[in-house]
């Protein structure tokens, strides 16, 4: 049984777990989660749809919580909403956003029908090179479309990876082959175009922001904030 398995230890100040993940090739966990745990993130401004994200439903002790990029959902002048790929929308909050590492938690608000949880385990591991790589987005007018790429470059901050992104695609959380939650795609290079001397986007490369910026701990006071912060509407 051991041998089948991969085992992977998390501790903090409050929890420690062990998680055991199936070694099969014909079983790809991380492609699984990324896809299954896939969420549209909808801009609104008045009404009307302005623009997109993409991000990746968790849960933490019986709470749900979305990661995505900061970007996404950094504005205090527009609404949010999430769609999942069934079409079924639900209300949301940004409970936290750090613009620095471009990463942001969002609470969402209802029931999600086709959208299922993962649980939020990341990996500490500094050199991914040459590591396959999962996530699943919306890049342009694309929704709901699972990816692959192949790690060129990385460090504990950021993974420089091989594959596809375009405006829509920022949030998706990357997933490794266990399932392990890697990074968040935020943005692909802009870079010189030879042949014209003008400037052009380089979609094959994107740029993920790493999760270890992310512990639980955060995650957790978030939720807290999120729920005190409710609770205190309530009594109002």
């Amino acid at each position: 049984f051991l041998l089948a398995c991969q085992m992977f230890y998390y501790s903090d100040d409050q929890v420690s777990e062990v998680q055991l993940t199936q070694v099969a090739d014909s079983w790809n966990i991380g492609i699984q989660r990324s896809i299954s745990s896939a969420v549209k993130i909808l801009v609104t401004s008045e009404g009307r749809t302005v623009g997109h994200g993409s991000g990746n439903l968790f849960y933490y002790h019986n709470q749900l919580f979305i990661i995505t990029a900061a970007h996404v959902v950094d504005s205090d002048e527009l609404n949010y909403l999430i769609q999942e790929s069934n079409g079924n929308v639900l209300s949301c909050r940004p409970i936290y956003v750090d613009i620095g590492n471009d990463i942001a938690i969002v609470k969402p608000y209802g029931e999600f029908m086709v959208t299922k949880p993962q649980p939020y385990y990341t990996s500490m591991q500094k050199d991914l090179t040459a590591k396959e790589m999962y996530y699943a987005g919306n890049p342009g007018d694309l929704e709901h479309i699972a990816l692959r790429g192949w790690v060129a470059e990385s460090d504990h901050m950021r993974l420089v990876l091989q594959s596809f992104a375009w405006p829509g695609s920022s949030g998706s959380v990357v997933f490794d082959m266990a399932g392990r939650a890697v990074g968040v795609v935020s943005a692909i290079p802009i870079v010189h175009n030879f042949w014209d001397g003008g400037m052009m986007p380089l979609s094959q490369i994107v740029m993920v922001r790493r999760l270890e910026v992310l512990p639980r701990k955060t995650i957790r006071e978030a939720l807290k904030n999120e729920k005190r912060r409710i609770e205190s509407r309530n009594a109002d």
